[in-house]
């Protein structure tokens, strides 16, 4: 965060005067904490020149922007989020909307998306459901989630003895998966819903 005071042109002339930066006048109530990129001016700067002097913080994350309908056509774009994070102008596709052949570029400065530019209105677009604009992201590492929504699991047991196969979705609490069974194979295998039953599974051996 950038801070600025101004002191009358008379204090800066004549004499030596002590400058405290960081400090009231004359000592006391010091700063706690850090300066960092002190710059002197030779006159009061204009609220707009010091709004200048601010880089606002950037949060990495992609712009998002409506479209502009008449009849039919794709004629604008109005930009609701200018993401931030940009090094390149990203692609941007419209979708959905019941029409076809509607094109945009995007126009970025200073890390953010500042215009979209429809290249091809398209035709035959509605408003209920109306187009969608997609901004691609700013630059990020590429990745990859998985999750397994189910499982085959295999119980190899001992032929005449009596199990049940329980499982659970935090090692700490257990539910039976169905009744308990007397072993009449050495193997079987079910299938379950992760989310019903966990993703844990253990085999007890009953009386």
């Amino acid at each position: 965060q950038k801070t600025t005071t101004t002191r009358p042109s008379a204090d800066l002339g004549g004499e030596p005067i002590s400058l405290a930066i960081g400090n009231a006048p004359f000592g006391g109530f010091p700063f706690i904490g850090l300066l960092d990129e002190v710059v002197l001016y030779s006159r009061a700067l204009s609220p707009a020149e010091v709004q200048a002097l601010v880089t606002p913080f950037c949060t990495p994350h992609k712009a998002t922007a409506t479209p502009v309908l008449v009849n039919g056509f794709v004629v604008g774009a109005t930009i609701t989020d200018s993401g931030c994070g940009y090094t390149n102008a990203p692609l941007v596709l419209i979708q959905g909307g019941g029409g076809a052949g509607a094109t945009a570029t995007a126009t970025i400065n200073n890390g953010t998306v500042t215009t979209v530019n429809i290249v091809s209105a398209g035709s035959g677009y509605s408003t209920n459901p109306a187009p969608r604009i997609v901004i691609a992201s700013p630059p990020f590492e590429p990745s990859v989630g998985i999750a397994v929504s189910r499982v085959n699991v295999t119980q190899h047991v001992t032929l005449g003895r009596n199990y049940v196969l329980e499982s659970s979705a935090d090692l700490a609490t257990w539910s039976a998966t169905g009744q308990a069974f007397t072993a009449v194979s050495e193997n079987y295998t079910n299938e379950f819903v992760v989310g019903q039953t966990g993703q844990f599974f253990r085999l007890r051996e009953v009386p």
